[in-house]
């Protein structure tokens, strides 16, 4: 059987409370043998942790403070998350990043909650998960300013257009599709997907969010689901599916399970 991997989910969230053991029976199924939850802020991290210490090898954990909790931000936080990374079962930084689009905090306080985690990440040398929405130019100067190792940073849910796909994929950034790659109305996403190499794409769900099509109907997402998005992408790059399913399993290996944490 073909394995995939969601490389990016929030089982933490309600939806899933008390259902991890069938959502991962469901995603071994159609082969989906590995995922990556995501941490939004402290308390969410930790939980992240809890849950990949309990499934381990099957679910894997990055931690974070999400740009719409960056108003609540303290810098014990960076020190909080620090002891996180450093007790085990993390193997990334995020999602973090920039949110023009709801605003729901400052932008000042997201652009510095943002470059503190990209130092947390520079710190234990491990990848870092880009949230960005309406503020590319802003996430490209700060990326840049901070001059990431190549394969170390991930743009998740990419939404933007080839030309920016192309200034991303320069500076050595991999880009994360999601369902809205399977959307009707996704022409910029489309042809990014069709444009990046395969050796610097991943597929996700972003779960409970963004069902795919054809199942973009059920609620909420699940893992499993991220095999339309696997598919959609083989479709617009005229390949087998096997070539995708092959290709993103070994980037996210490469990316997130052989960069373990640094401890200095």
């Amino acid at each position: 059987m073909m394995e995939f991997v969601d490389s990016h989910a929030h089982l933490t969230y309600e939806p899933f409370d008390g259902r991890l053991d069938q959502i991962l029976d469901q995603a071994a199924l159609v082969g989906v043998t590995r995922i990556l939850t995501i941490g939004t802020d402290c308390m969410d991290s930790l939980r992240a942790v809890a849950i990949a210490k309990e499934y381990e090898n099957r679910i894997f954990a990055s931690i974070g403070v999400h740009p719409h909790e960056a108003k609540d931000y303290s810098p014990t936080d960076i020190d909080d998350m620090s002891r996180i990374i450093e007790d085990g079962s993390v193997v990334a930084v995020g999602e973090t990043g920039l949110d023009y689009y709801y605003d729901h905090s400052p932008r000042d306080r997201q652009r510095s909650i943002f470059e503190a985690q990209l130092q947390l990440a520079r710190r234990y040398s491990i990848p870092a998960i880009i949230h960005c929405r309406d503020a590319f130019d802003d996430c490209l100067g700060i990326l840049a300013d901070f001059k990431p190792e190549p394969g170390k940073v991930i743009f998740h849910c990419y939404s933007g257009n080839v030309d920016q796909a192309r200034t991303l994929l320069d500076m050595g950034v991999l880009l994360s599709f999601s369902g809205t790659v399977t959307y009707k109305k996704s022409d910029d996403i489309q042809a990014s997907a069709k444009f990046a190499p395969l050796d610097r794409i991943l597929v996700e769900t972003d779960c409970p969010y963004l069902s795919p099509e054809p199942k973009r109907s059920i609620k909420p997402n699940e893992p499993a689901l991220v095999v339309h998005t696997a598919w959609k992408i083989a479709e617009l790059k005229q390949v087998s599916l096997e070539e995708i399913a092959a290709a993103t399993t070994a980037n996210f290996t490469r990316c997130f399970l052989d960069n373990k944490p640094v401890f200095i």
